[in-house]
């Protein structure tokens, strides 16, 4: 298996090699600073291994507590000197040394200077349960306070690690300290050019392990963090910055392409809507193109039927005049007849004698009238028929000339009509081209877009898959709340037992005779449990004093309310004396010493509570401590309390009164730890209750509302099965009633009445 480094300069592949065939081994780090980022003890942390941190800057014992819930994080200097001290912070260089501080002044760094408290090397090993195979000890030029601080304790780790470096330079400083080491049977392995390693004489066959730098053969890698991996850090840093910025681009072009591809939508449907008023209008005009050409037609079919009906007359005409011409022509062989006939009858007129001429001339004449008669009669004839066929021939001139030009406007007009016949044509050839091409772009565009919605619905397809493990964090949550709920009322049914046996109990008590004495003497509440069965006033004071969850930051723990609670709102003893468990330590020690409780502090006095010793002794113990003294705090109340506790401890001789005051300590203890048990599951509740309106209300938002998976006929499953509710409209109604139902639980009620 490839061990994975984490420490600055390997300290911890170096430490593997020698310590690694132990399993779940023990450590000591002085001088923690951050969980991972140049941590010595990771990567034994991620073997098993565990061990206790100490670490004074708040931000890095913070991380600390957070990362590792499982170890023991003491947030003070380890130091042979009374705290609190003075720490120069400045990250990972902080020091309670002056001269360090300065150093660095020098340098151009400010440190902030703050209040520490101090533990003692010493009472760490002794905290530590078996060995401690290896302690580092990083403390930016505290090293000999550290190691004044190990006193006459016996306990000796394996190998020891001791920065041995002045801060940020090579100046050595071991021969500040190396005496207190050597005299406690250590012996040098290893100096990597930082730290120095050690071993005890009682493990020396670790020492060869320790005698070589970290190599090729460890068989380790390193994180992206370490500053070996520093030109890798760039790159990904570079490479970071690249992908964040092709992030970003691509978020653009994705928002650029919905715009666009809305922007195409809205196009293409106004494109299609006046392509189809386009079609319409070209459609509309070939239509009147089609009728004004069958009209035209139309026309021209009547004016050729006039044509040919003039054409008809003309021939009518033509056979008049070849009749009259013919007419004519008979007339002229009709008078030369007639003239014949003259001469025949004027030669034989000619012959006659004399004597017989005057009696036949009657007779002759008469033929001659007739023929006179038949001369007018024929020049009558010839004057008609000579004034007809002028008539006629006028007429057929007249009626030549006015079809000629009446053929000549319909010729012209038949040959504008071709012409615009033949643009329409041509104008709905090109316009049915026209649409051909657009018809084309509109499809490619189309499917162009056709796919960026295929691309768009997979990603939206993408974010529904990530709504619905959304909603399946949503649902465990909802399944650890319905859990947390039921343990919680199991917690109140154990409680309430508790109650009845301690009532029994003490019921018991108060009727012994040492009882009876005890009360008489003030040792005892007059009266320890009422015919209703209540607790004394004694024990509701500490219950009654406490907020409901509802009334308080639902993320504060029961210790968190007893440290953040300020000095100047604790103006009564009886403001301290409300508090419970490691809560009211906490606060004691903000009051009267100033100071955050260090961790063997706080556990001692927790321990005197839990074997019955009661919190006014706790309180007077620590209120007349010299550190106190020399704080010089104080508190409304205290004179008085201090006063009963020595009237109280110069009647303990009675034996009877004693034990049954412990029992009754004892009681009190356990009834404020059930009670911020309880407070802080409320507490925790409150939160996930939370938690669970603000993803509800981000479920609505980003899709239904009731999902068939997480709801059954308007409630959620999980709830549904701990918690009796109705069907609500929404989950801001759900989260309100849930609330409710929270506030007017046997839990909740619990706490409000103070049992």
């Amino acid at each position: 298996m490839t061990f994975v480094s984490y420490a600055q300069n390997f300290e911890d592949v170096i430490l593997w090699r020698a310590l690694q065939d132990v399993e779940g081994g023990r450590y000591l780090d002085i001088g923690a600073q951050e969980p991972e980022l140049d941590s010595v003890s990771l990567a034994f942390y991620r073997l098993g291994w565990r061990g206790i941190h100490v670490e004074p800057t708040p931000t890095y014992a913070t991380l600390l507590r957070s990362a590792r819930p499982d170890e023991t994080v003491i947030e003070a200097a380890v130091t042979d000197a009374p705290g609190p001290i003075t720490l120069y912070e400045l990250g990972g260089l902080s020091s309670g040394c002056k001269d360090v501080a300065e150093h660095h002044r020098r340098n151009g760094h400010e440190p902030r200077s703050m209040l520490v408290p101090t533990v003692r090397l010493d009472h760490l090993l002794d905290l530590s349960d078996g060995d401690v195979h290896w302690m580092k000890i990083d403390v930016e030029g505290m090293e000999a306070d550290v190691l004044r601080s190990w006193g006459e304790s016996p306990k000796r780790p394996w190998v020891l690690v001791i920065e041995s470096t002045f801060p940020m330079s090579r100046e050595t400083t071991e021969q500040q300290w190396i005496d207190q080491v050597q005299e406690r049977g250590y012996e040098e392995a290893f100096f990597d050019g930082l730290s120095r390693y050690f071993v005890h004489e009682s493990h020396r066959e670790l020492a060869e392990r320790l005698g070589q730098p970290a190599n090729i053969f460890d068989d380790f890698q390193i994180t992206s963090r370490h500053f070996a991996a520093r030109l890798t850090q760039d790159e990904a840093e570079e490479q970071k910055k690249l992908s964040e910025a092709r992030v970003a681009a691509l978020s653009l072009d994705i928002l650029q392409l919905r715009e666009s591809l809305r922007a195409h939508q809205s196009e293409l449907e106004g494109e299609r809507s006046r392509n189809a008023q386009e079609l319409k209008a070209a459609k509309d005009d070939a239509a009147e193109v089609r009728l004004r050409l069958r009209e035209a037609e139309t026309e021209l079919a009547v004016e050729r039927a006039k044509v040919g009906q003039l054409e008809d007359r003309e021939r009518q005409s033509a056979a008049e005049v070849q009749k009259l011409r013919e007419g004519h022509r008979s007339e002229r062989e009709a008078r030369a007849e007639i003239n014949a006939e003259l001469n025949k009858i004027s030669t034989l007129v000619g012959a006659q004698d004399s004597g017989v001429q005057f009696s036949r001339t009657d007779q002759w004449l008469q033929p001659g009238i007739a023929y006179a008669a038949v001369t007018v009669r024929l020049e009558s004839l010839r004057q008609e028929l000579q004034t007809a066929r002028e008539f006629a021939i006028d007429q057929f001139v007249a009626g030549q000339e006015s079809r000629s030009i009446e053929i000549g406007f319909l010729s012209d007009r038949l040959s504008t009509l071709q012409f615009e016949v033949a643009e329409e044509r041509h104008r709905v050839r090109s316009l049915s081209s026209e649409l051909g091409s657009e018809r084309a772009q509109l499809g490619g565009r189309i499917a162009s877009l056709e796919d960026e919605i295929a691309a768009a619905r997979s990603r939206l397809a993408q974010e529904e898959d990530q709504s619905g493990k959304e909603r399946a964090r949503l649902q465990e949550i909802i399944d650890e709340y319905a859990s947390s709920l039921a343990a919680v009322r199991e917690e109140a049914c154990r409680l309430d037992l508790q109650l009845a046996e301690a009532r029994a109990s003490l019921t018991t008590i108060f009727g012994s005779k040492r009882g009876r004495l005890a009360r008489r003497l003030g040792l005892l509440p007059a009266q320890l449990v009422s015919e209703s069965g209540a607790l004394p006033k004694r024990l509701e004071v500490s219950l009654a004093a406490r907020p409901l969850p509802s009334e308080q930051s639902s993320s504060e723990t029961a210790q968190e309310r007893g440290m953040d609670l300020p000095v100047n709102e604790q103006r009564h003893v009886s403001t301290l004396l409300a508090l419970n468990g490691s809560a009211f330590v906490d606060a004691l020690y903000r009051v009267f010493l100033k100071r955050s409780p260090d961790r063997a502090g706080r556990d001692h006095y927790v321990a005197r509570l839990q074997a019955g010793f009661s919190k006014e002794d706790v309180l007077v113990a620590v209120a007349t401590s010299p550190e106190a003294r020399a704080a010089g705090a104080s508190i409304d109340g205290f004179s008085e309390l201090s006063r009963a506790h020595d009237r109280e401890r110069r009647w303990s001789f009675i034996g009877g009164a004693k034990p049954i005051k412990r029992r009754l300590n004892r009681l009190e203890y356990s009834i404020g730890e059930a009670h911020n048990s309880l407070a802080d599951r409320l507490d925790r509740m409150e939160s996930s209750l939370e938690q669970i309106q603000a993803k509800l209300e981000n479920s609505l938002r980003m899709g239904p509302a009731r999902d068939a998976g997480v709801y059954v006929q308007g409630v959620p499953v999980s709830i549904k099965r701990g918690i009796p509710m109705r069907p609500t409209n929404g989950a801001a109604e759900f989260i309100e009633q849930l609330r409710d139902s929270v506030q007017s639980s046997m839990e909740a009620q619990t706490l409000r009445n103070g049992r």
